[in-house]
């Protein structure tokens, strides 16, 4: 059976080599959509010291990485329904404290 291995590390390292390489006004997003591609929004949440910003694909997602990071902005890449709108409203209402 296959096993697959997150190295977390290394891709600590590729953020930084990627910070070195770009002007230190420059924001990195962390691209995270479809549960991390299967992965678990857990796991990308845990690079949160190490990015500036998350994007997912759906708000459903946002809401799930949400309630797993403490600061980072997060980023919807594709347009909501109606019933994303509600949901949006909804984890507004509920998380009066982050901006």
């Amino acid at each position: 059976m296959a096993e697959l291995q997150i190295r977390m590390d290394a891709i600590r390292s590729n953020i930084r080599q990627l910070r070195s390489g770009i002007a230190p006004t420059c924001r990195v997003m962390f691209v995270c959509q479809s549960d991390f591609y299967g992965l678990g929004l857990h796991v990308a949440a845990g690079l949160e010291p190490w990015i500036d910003l998350f994007a997912v694909g759906a708000m459903s997602e946002a809401l799930s990485l949400w309630d797993l990071t403490t600061s980072k902005d997060i980023v919807v890449l594709h347009p909501p329904t109606e019933r994303d709108a509600l949901l949006e409203l909804l984890a507004v209402s509920r998380s009066p404290g982050r901006p």
